[in-house]
């Protein structure tokens, strides 16, 4: 009996290299503090709840670690609400309240929806 054995090399995928995210960071004009669970820009508080933190926090995370693409509304909805289904527009309905707080605090970040990709925040230069 003749068994063949094929070895082949192990596939290897680049990994990009991902920043740790502190308890508090900073993206664009925002400080985001994670311990207690606000946003501030210049030195005041952004008026917004624990879902509209979440999401916020989720897409300023992503930018912190530098990444390019936007982060799948599949799994922003994971971040935010776990295993829990929220109603059908309610995570648009909570990034229409972020954006407010944003414009409204005079911020100069945008949360930007690709559709069809997702959702991430656009710092300018």
């Amino acid at each position: 009996m003749n068994l063949a054995i094929a070895v082949t090399k192990p596939l290897v995928i680049p990994i990009v290299e991902q920043r740790t995210v502190p308890l508090v960071f900073e993206v664009g004009d925002l400080v985001f503090n994670n311990l207690d669970k606000f946003v501030k820009r210049g030195g005041k508080r952004l008026p917004i709840g624990d879902l509209q933190y979440a999401l916020l926090y989720a897409l300023a995370r992503h930018a912190y670690r530098g990444m390019r693409q936007p982060l799948p509304k599949q799994t922003l909805l994971q971040e935010v609400y776990g295993a829990t289904r929220p109603k059908s527009n309610s995570i648009d309905v909570r990034l229409w309240e972020v954006r407010r707080a944003l414009r409204a605090a005079g911020s100069v970040i945008l949360v930007q929806n690709i559709y069809g990709r997702g959702f991430k925040l656009v710092v300018p230069d």
